[in-house]
Order: C-alpha cells, then sequence, then structure tokens
C-alpha cells in the first residue's frame, strides 16, 4: 500500500509542484481551486501532509481485506480517483518502485 501511495505521490508532485499547490491552497478559500495539497484532495485549503494523510485512509480503506491488492483493483482505484489515462502514470511508477508488483 505504501507503494502505492509513494507513486500517487510522485506522479502528483510531477503534475503540480510545491509552488502552484502553495497558490492553489490560498486560491480554494475563493473558490478559484478546486484540489488542494500533493495528493490533490477536493477539499479547502488542506497542506500537503494534510492531503497525504486523506490519502493514507482512502488507500486503506479500499485494500483493507486485502494483503495484496491485484492490478485491476489498483487501476480502478486510480482511476475512481483521478479518471481515466491516470492509473498508467500511476502504474509506472509503482512498477519501478516495486518491481514485483505486476507478478502479485
Amino acid at each position: 500500500r505504501q507503494s502505492i501511495l509513494l507513486s500517487i505521490l510522485i506522479v502528483e508532485d510531477y503534475n503540480r509542484p510545491k509552488i502552484f499547490r502553495f497558490f492553489e491552497r490560498w486560491l480554494s478559500y475563493i473558490d478559484l481551486a478546486k484540489t488542494t495539497g500533493i495528493a490533490q484532495i477536493q477539499k479547502r485549503g488542506l497542506s500537503d501532509r494534510e492531503s497525504v494523510g486523506i490519502l493514507q485512509r482512502k488507500i486503506s480503506d479500499s485494500f483493507s481485506s486485502k494483503k495484496h491488492p491485484t492490478l485491476n483493483e489498483v487501476r480502478a482505484f486510480l482511476n475512481k480517483y483521478n479518471g481515466n489515462g491516470y492509473d498508467e502514470m500511476v502504474l509506472s511508477i509503482l512498477q519501478n518502485i516495486d518491481s514485483g508488483f505486476i507478478e502479485k
């Protein structure tokens, strides 16, 4: 689960560098940004740390009954989390972080 979290955070950090997240956080208070924090959670004014905590709980809740989620389960979670196409970016990172992931 930690490698799924880390893979998402790498993709999000690449797509939204810290300077952008800084402005998004403040713009969210006037409804000019929908997502905040490195994990890009739809909630106003989240810090990176707060957003990671929320994402960690979402991952935990989604895979609580699974020690090793399948590729299809992870793909479904990623598509629900951030839409179609997002899964490929995260899965490519995940495969590099956890080389045994595909075989599990």
